[in-house]
């Protein structure tokens, strides 16, 4: 309400989206939360198809930006994180093509307005994800690559359904139904204790109860992750257009921002930095007076 008393068309649903009036500010407001998984469509979630794609919203923020003659947008992918937080790898995989899709819209806008920088990256790894060797000879990867197809909702949505289950056999069949995976009753007296939050693992990391409904899934995707925490990986960074050179080779990410900064005639850093090397100095100065 304030939104629209401020000169807002507020968006929520996809016909707002398309229809939305080029002459006013927008607010688009697809959830009350965070945006559904796009795996959950499959499964037959309706908030799904009640929010646009992630392309939709890049294409109609273009449309309305490019009527300025300079702007700044800023896309994310951002349930890519959170599926790899969750362990879900259909969940990461389809929030994945959901990114591309959008990159795909970008770069067609580069195309035709080639004066347009693109960047592509990301913040960091997450969770690690890796398609294992299976089968005799590995023979088996890419056929549980391809089960991946077949999953129909986010690990968090089968979880509550298995959760929500009295028996062994009615959790095997919930896993089923979700993503054709067929188990037996014994694998899921192992998972039993994980959904109840008293799985013992290991490597704490691997204690909750997504990350033991991941191990299991594991068997069938043949994906598994090192844990659902953020990872020191190198990340790719990829540009296109006008100032491009600027990115290339191995970039610390803070450095990005000033990439940016430094086209227009900006001159910013940071002054946290110079605060915490300072006071790293102190603290090795007063560590040499003590001895």
């Amino acid at each position: 309400g304030e939104y629209r008393a401020a000169g807002y068309a507020v968006l929520r649903s996809p016909e707002d989206l398309a229809s939305a009036p080029l002459d006013q500010r927008w607010a688009g407001v697809f959830s009350e939360s965070h945006l559904p998984y796009n795996v959950d469509q499959l499964g037959g979630i309706a908030k799904v198809r009640e929010t646009p794609p992630l392309a939709a919203m890049t294409a109609a923020a273009l449309r309305k930006l490019q009527r300025s003659k300079n702007f700044i947008l800023q896309v994310e992918g951002g349930r890519v994180d959170h599926a790899c937080h969750s362990m879900d790898a259909a969940g990461a995989m389809r929030e994945m093509i959901s990114f591309d899709e959008a990159v795909e819209v970008c770069l067609s806008f580069q195309r035709e307005h080639p004066e347009t920088l693109l960047v592509l990256t990301t913040d960091h790894g997450n969770g690690n994800p890796g398609l294992n060797g299976a089968g005799s000879g590995y023979r088996d990867s890419s056929k549980l690559l391809g089960n991946i197809r077949q999953v129909r909702l986010s690990i968090g949505e089968i979880a509550k359904r298995i959760k929500a289950a009295k028996t062994t056999d009615d959790m095997a069949a919930a896993l089923f139904e979700a993503t054709g995976y067929k188990t037996d009753s014994a694998r899921m007296e192992m998972l039993r204790p994980f959904i109840d939050g008293k799985g013992k693992a290991l490597y704490d990391a691997h204690k909750s109860d997504l990350a033991g409904l991941s191990e299991v899934l594991a068997n069938y995707t043949g994906i598994s992750f090192t844990s659902g925490a953020h990872t020191s990986d190198f990340v790719p960074i990829l540009a296109y257009g006008p100032g491009a050179d600027a990115f290339h080779g191995f970039v610390e990410g803070p450095d990005i921002f000033s990439r940016y900064t430094e086209f227009a005639g900006i001159r910013f850093r940071n002054p946290q930095e110079p605060l915490r090397l300072n006071a790293s100095a102190r603290t090795h100065d007063a560590a040499r007076d003590m001895a």
